[in-house]
């Protein structure tokens, strides 16, 4: 796979994974308590760091 490639499926799976959080989140208790809301989020966007780490090429 290409950096480019990469890249876009990088771009892919977080918007993939916004989209989840927000069908999923949105409206209902976790939305309304800013605590949980924050930690959800943060939970989201290391689960994206970790996605992109195992996209990413490994070298030998």
């Amino acid at each position: 796979m290409s950096e480019s490639e990469i890249t876009l499926e990088a771009e892919r799976l977080k918007a993939l994974i916004d989209q989840w959080r927000f069908e999923v989140f949105h409206g209902s208790i976790v939305a309304r308590d800013v605590e949980v809301w924050n930690f959800v989020r943060s939970a989201a966007e290391d689960l994206k760091q970790r996605l992109i780490v195992e996209l990413s090429p490994r070298t030998p």
